[in-house]
């Protein structure tokens, strides 16, 4: 692998997770290399990629203390972190696996809340909590989301399932 091969792909994601409006398609070569990169953190496997390639990919995902996304240039990257079931629901325990110094994730174009939304990220959210060894790594401690269209709950449920991932799960 040459430098040339690789770096437009890792300078594509980079802007995607920088919330850069990218203007472009990332072609399926370019997507299955840094789905492959991404996969291999997910889900702790070996990356067919030469070392050198995975450090810089590490190297980059490491240094990110703030990601911003807008969900609309995560097509390509759906399967990774977006939730099945709630289609504008980050996957944020999979976004904390692969930018393990993460501390703050904006979604800039979350959509409509509903209960669904809700008691799926109260899942991701414990997840997060998990996924993490106190010692080695700080957690994903604050989350915002911008864009809401709309909200289909009562405002005092909205309440309670924020009283509850703030107090029960210990997020901001």
């Amino acid at each position: 692998y040459r430098f040339e091969q690789f770096i437009a792909p890792l300078t594509l994601f980079a802007n995607i997770m920088n919330g850069v409006d990218i203007l472009q398609v990332i072609y399926p070569v370019d997507y299955a290399f840094v789905s492959n990169l991404i996969s291999s953190k997910i889900v702790h496997h070996k990356t067919m990629y030469p070392h050198f390639i995975v450090q810089c990919f590490n190297k980059f995902c490491n240094a990110q203390k703030c990601i911003k996304i807008y969900r609309k240039w995560l097509y390509n990257f759906t399967a990774d972190f977006v939730h099945v079931k709630c289609g504008n629901l980050l996957l944020f325990d999979n976004i904390a696996l692969v930018f393990k110094n993460v501390e703050v994730v904006y979604c800039m174009d979350t959509g409509k809340i509903s209960r669904v939304y809700m008691k799926e990220m109260m899942t991701i959210l414990k997840h997060v909590n998990c996924d993490y060894n106190l010692k080695k790594r700080k957690k994903l401690r604050k989350i915002v989301l911008s864009g809401i269209t709309k909200i289909n709950l009562a405002s005092t449920e909205l309440l309670t399932y924020i009283r509850n991932i703030r107090h029960n799960l210990n997020w901001k």
